[in-house]
């Protein structure tokens, strides 16, 4: 199942101001629904800063009526009506007929497990729905501080360019913009949301990420919440999401980031030698970025290490721009479980003033492939419309 836009619904009696962790992990066209009562507790400066600063992510509150699990009741009726919305609160306008391959997804964060029956009886019924706790959302985006980290580390300074005569052109911070999708903070996965994927907190749990994406224990977490107020009201949780967060981000231990498992060339050294000649070997965000969403957090970062370093050897090719994009979207469909329509190439040829703009792209998708179809390539290829529009 193709994921379109992600529906984030927040229980802000339960996660107090945490759920603005969601900036991190949330893309330019999801959305957050905030569901809120006079219990909910108050927000620092800090946080109504930040909350002013994004322009990016779509928001809103649903105030709600008070009572005995009012808010919880109130948030799980609201996911159902947007399920039967079909496009009026999103761009999804995929019908029943397609359902199975193209779909949006809805997120509840809570640390409330009253929810999972729900989670569960919708999941049955084949919506894409699960929950997330703080915790779990905590290491999620820790994870993609270590990525930040480890490829910054890569970068070749400036004294080390001028002595090898070296033009990098990175931007440190386009690691951190919308480049990881939230399906690979967790597993690595870029094509499809699948029915094997657990439910509420078997999910967000350190125990049930991958062994080798583990983070630091819960406790170890470099997340600040001294702005978080404990009034008394909502979950008792609150208080002990407020313990665990009086850990400063100095506590940070980086000095082992840039180490990944031991390194193999157990790869297709056609497909990376591809994005080798495609990128260029200095390119070194832009490689890391792509190999992590084409082969998953582990292989990706193996690979990332065997191909930075100076034995490696490849066959440069002198490639145009045409050839490049052909290479480039033959792997990304290879990939997945997508076929090519054929004309691909040419469609982004034609459109390739398009590509750095996703909402003029993905107009541009459905009209020449029709809404299901066009969805389904604009969803594959989101993560890597600015790396094509960049080919020379």
């Amino acid at each position: 199942m193709v994921i379109i836009i992600r529906h984030f619904l927040v229980d802000s009696e339960n996660v107090n101001d945490n759920w603005l962790m969601l900036f991190d992990m949330a893309d330019e066209d999801d959305e957050i629904v905030v569901f809120y009562t006079k219990k909910s507790p108050h927000m620092s400066y800090m946080s109504v800063i930040r909350l002013m600063e994004n322009n990016k992510i779509n928001i809103r509150f649903e105030k709600s009526y008070e009572g005995t699990n009012a808010l919880d009741f109130q948030l799980v009726s609201y996911m159902g009506y947007l399920m039967g919305c079909t496009g009026s609160f999103s761009e999804n306008k995929c019908d029943a007929a397609s359902a199975e391959s193209c779909a949006d997804e809805y997120i509840i964060m809570s640390n409330d497990t009253g929810y999972d029956p729900a989670v569960r009886f919708w999941k049955d019924k084949g919506f894409a729905v699960r929950r997330f706790n703080v915790n779990f959302c905590k290491q999620a985006v820790q994870r993609r501080k270590n990525i930040k980290y480890q490829v910054v580390a890569d970068i070749p300074s400036k004294e080390d360019n001028a002595n090898n005569n070296i033009n990098t052109d990175t931007d440190t911070d386009a690691i951190t913009a919308k480049s990881y999708n939230l399906n690979e903070l967790i597993d690595g996965n870029h094509s499809s949301y699948t029915d094997s994927e657990p439910l509420g907190d078997e999910l967000a749990t350190n125990d049930d990420l991958p062994s080798s994406d583990k983070l630091m224990a819960n406790d170890d977490l470099p997340f600040t919440d001294e702005q978080t107020p404990i009034n008394g009201s909502g979950n008792s949780s609150n208080k002990n999401e407020a313990d665990e967060a009086k850990f400063s981000t100095d506590s940070i231990d980086i000095s082992d980031i840039s180490e990944v498992s031991a390194v193999s060339e157990d790869f297709d050294h056609f497909e990376v030698d591809s994005f080798l000649n495609c990128m260029g070997k200095d390119n070194l965000l832009k490689l890391h970025e792509t190999l992590v969403h084409v082969y998953g957090m582990k292989q990706g970062q193996t690979i990332y290490k065997t191909i930075k370093d100076k034995s490696y050897s490849y066959t440069p090719e002198k490639l145009t721009r045409k050839k490049k994009v052909e290479r480039f979207t033959g792997i990304i469909f290879a990939h997945s479980d997508i076929n090519d329509p054929g004309d691909f190439v040419d469609f982004l040829e034609k459109n390739k003033n398009k590509t750095k703009n996703l909402n003029g792209i993905r107009s541009a998708i459905t009209k020449s492939y029709g809404e299901t179809d066009g969805l389904k390539y604009y969803s594959l290829f989101k993560p890597y419309f600015k790396i094509i529009s960049a080919l020379k």
